[in-house]
């Protein structure tokens, strides 16, 4: 579904049955990525398009036989940070978006997920359990440089970069819950932003650094809250039947 950032007008932007998930805007915001299922199981890319009279499929011929679970464009709409299945485990890889210049930006038998790109296009911040336990890692997108930025918490996942450069969001498991904290890119800095007895989860920036959205239980199922960075005014966005999880808040 696609809705205005107040929750208002919400409408599908998908009509077929099989399941889909990880739903990320073009930069230029004429369209979204996002995995979809197969009947045969696998996941795969597709992109809907603005205009377009049904949804293509994306980075098809790219790693072929290779389950592809998510992707991420670029700032600049080029590149791909992608995750696809190889080798018995889950890794990041950076795609030219006509499905050229794979380049394989981690290994090993370690599962890699969750990348979100910085602002600029230089570097890459990602999921890594290569310590055990899902951490938040920066790299840069050569995947040169790699550090490891989060050691607190037993699971930490769902990174995102903010617009501004100023902080990576991310969701972390302290108390058996998933809060949402913000540490700097340098991870000098880590603060709790979101904090309940229930799961928020997913966060998403808003395209002037000023909000985020995300996905809470509070009040039982998951449905998508918005608020402000300070953590104030916290508004809750979807009001639908089911679960409504995985936001991701347009370029505009």
């Amino acid at each position: 579904f696609v809705m205005d950032a107040s929750g208002a007008n919400p409408r599908p932007a998908t009509n077929s049955r099989s399941i889909k998930t990880f739903p990320d805007w073009l930069p230029d915001g004429e369209g979204i990525v996002y995995s979809s299922y197969t009947r045969q199981g696998d996941p795969g890319l597709f992109l809907s398009s603005r205009g377009a009279a049904r949804p293509g499929p994306l980075l098809a011929g790219a790693i072929p036989g290779a389950p592809k679970y998510r992707g991420v464009f670029d700032p600049s709409g080029d590149f791909l940070a992608l995750v696809a299945s190889v080798d018995e485990s889950t890794h990041v890889f950076r795609v030219r978006r006509e499905g050229q210049q794979v380049l394989q930006l981690t290994r090993g038998r370690s599962i890699e997920v969750g990348p979100t790109w910085s602002p600029d296009g230089q570097q890459i911040a990602f999921v890594s359990d290569r310590t055990g336990a899902p951490q938040i890692y920066v790299m840069d997108r050569d995947g040169g440089n790699m550090r490891r930025l989060t050691f607190q918490g037993s699971y930490n996942t769902s990174p995102a970069w903010s617009p501004d450069g100023r902080w990576i969001a991310y969701e972390t498991r302290l108390e058996g819950q998933f809060d949402i904290w913000l540490i700097d890119p340098g991870g000098d800095v880590n603060v709790p932003l979101v904090v309940h007895p229930r799961s928020d989860e997913d966060p998403t920036w808003s395209p002037d650094s000023r909000k985020l959205a995300f996905s809470s239980t509070r009040r039982g199922r998951a449905d998508i809250y918005v608020m402000d960075v300070n953590g104030e005014k916290l508004e809750r966005l979807t009001e639908r039947k089911g679960e409504n999880r995985s936001p991701s808040w347009g370029p505009f």
